[in-house]
Formats: structure tokens, sequence, C-alpha cells
């Protein structure tokens, strides 16, 4: 097997799970150690401060000094980087969990693989290694840390291996999972506003006619409204979601996002199936396929670790986590 490490922790918030957390004895009475409490079971404060030293060095190595006194959606970075940080560190509790109740074993040859490849990209890096000296971070922590890496990797595998396994989903993807959506829109400033032409196309009025009147979005507004087609990860999250998950033909709610109110009009959209008919290679076919395989097994991930969440019981010790 090609083994390759990636550097902990360089990705997006939404998408890290990541860290160490130590077994323990159940904890009956709440210690000022920890950072949460899952099922009685301790995630250490020392762990979260570990994780959030590799977090620190990443990024200021990469945004500078500066990204901890930024903000996101209008909140301190820093603020948001530490709730993010136990949130998942609880996900990646319950997930290691569930895989090695399923009866998984980590290999320790694949471990000492991927830490024998950190250490050597470590050793190149010696403001890297002082910082996580000045943390604490041992050999110890970081081949635990691969370890449950490698835990939180098998859930997604398995994952992926289940719809892979069942042609039936498979078959249903091809029908269903929608590549592109073609839609219009009308975008509102005031909310009041928005209802009132949201209830005149509701009631039948012309879409395109209403967006030229009335579409505060300059650019499409000129062409009744038409975004033309467009792929999953162009648009905000909030329009996205609506826009994906609408029929043919179907006018959504107010859709709020930082720009404002938008209405939506869905008119068509393109599956595997379609993007066949059009002519797409087998190597495009494949390629599309695997897109659509993993996109799905990242939602059902994401589906199956929220019912884990909700099954647990847990509790957060914030105040627990001070200034370093």
């Amino acid at each position: 097997m090609k083994m390759r490490w990636r550097v902990p922790l360089i990705m997006a918030l939404g998408l890290l799970i990541t860290g160490c957390t130590q077994q323990a004895e159940p904890v009956t009475e709440v210690p000022t150690d920890v950072v949460a409490v899952v099922d009685e079971e301790p995630i250490l404060l020392e762990d979260f401060e570990k994780n959030f030293g590799i977090l620190e060095f990443t990024y200021t190595s990469n945004y500078g000094d500066d990204v901890w006194t930024q903000e996101y959606e209008g909140r301190p970075f820093k603020e948001v980087v530490i709730e993010e940080l136990v949130e998942n560190l609880i996900k990646e509790h319950l997930i290691s969990r569930e895989v090695l109740k399923s009866g998984f074993e980590v290999d320790q040859e694949t471990v000492d693989d991927f830490f024998n490849q950190y250490k050597a990209y470590m050793a190149s890096d010696q403001a890297m290694k002082d910082h996580y000296d000045a943390y604490g971070i041992t050999d110890d922590f970081l081949k635990g840390q691969i370890t449950k890496q490698l835990l939180v990797d098998e859930y997604g595998s398995s994952i992926r291996e289940e719809i892979e396994g069942d042609q039936a989903w498979v078959q249903k993807l091809y029908d269903e999972f929608k590549f592109e959506v073609r839609a219009r829109h009308i975008l509102m400033s005031d909310k009041d506003q928005a209802l009132e032409v949201l209830k005149r196309v509701e009631e039948g009025e012309d879409f395109s006619s209403v967006a030229r009147e009335m579409s505060e979005d300059a650019s499409s507004a000129e062409k009744g409204g038409d975004l033309n087609y467009f792929s999953r990860g162009t648009m905000v999250k909030e329009f996205e979601e609506a826009a994906f998950s609408m029929a043919i033909g179907e006018i959504s709610d107010l859709v709020a996002t930082k720009f404002g109110y938008h209405i939506i009009l869905v008119e068509d959209y393109r599956t595997l199936n379609t993007l066949k008919a059009d002519g797409i290679t087998e190597e495009e076919e494949d390629t599309f396929k695997q897109y659509m395989i993993t996109y799905t097994a990242g939602q059902v991930s994401a589906q199956r670790v929220d019912a884990l969440l909700q099954g647990a019981d847990i509790e957060r010790y914030m105040e627990n986590i001070t200034e370093r």
C-alpha cells in the first residue's frame, strides 16, 4: 500500500475530526481536568491542549499570527477553533468507540509507517519541533493520534463500501443524485418586501418577469433571474442546500443568506444518467460516479455521527479551557 502522511489538522473546520483522547476510568465526579465527558468517559484537558497546539502551529504557519485576532462569521476566530475542536474530539471519541465495537483492529505497522514519515517531515522544521515540545506533544501522543485517525478513516471507508456493495443504492444515485441544478432566483434585502414578492410568484405571476422587475441581483435580474446550471460548492451553503433539495418547477420559501432573501425556482437538474445521455466518456462517468459515492458517503457519515451524538450522554466543560 502506498503510504502518505497528511499533516494533522490542515483542513477546513467543518471536516476536521482529529486528535487523541486517552482511555480512562468512567467519570462520576467531574474534575477540572476535562473538556467533556461522554457517557462517563472523559476527554482530558491535556489532550485538548495538545491538539490545540497542533492547530495553533498549523494556522499560524499558514496565515500568520494575525489569524487569531480575526473574526469568522462574526465571532472571534480563536473561539470558533476552540469550540470546533472540542466538538470534533467528542465525535472522534464516539466514532472510535463504534469502530472498535465492530471488531476492527488498527495495524501497528501502519501506525509506525505513518509516524516515521511524519517524524521525518518534522525533523526538517525546527520551529514545529520547538512548538510541539512546548505543548508536551510526545511521540506516544502522535502515535495515538495516528491510531485515532485510522479509526475515523475506517468508519468512512466502511460506509463507502456499504454504498458500493449495494447495487440498488448505486442505481438510485445514478437516477437521482444531482450533479448540477438550473435555477432562477429573486434576491431582496428587505424581508417584508421579499414575502410580498414570494406571494406574487406563488399566486402565478411569471417568475422571470417578477425577477426582472424586483430582484436586487442586477446580473441575473436582466436574464429573468436565470443562474444557468451550477454545481455543488458554487453557491453559499444555504442557497445550495435549498436548490439541490427541490423538485423541478418548485418555488422555495424565503432562503436567507448573507446576501439577503432569495426566492428560488428550480427549472432542471442533471444526474449521472442525464450526463451519460449527453455523451460523456467512460472515464468521465467513472469520475462522476466516484464523486457521487464519496459525497453520499460523507452525507451518510454525518447523519450517523449525529445519531451517535443524540444517543450519547455528553457534558461539556468549556470553563476549564484557559488562555495559553
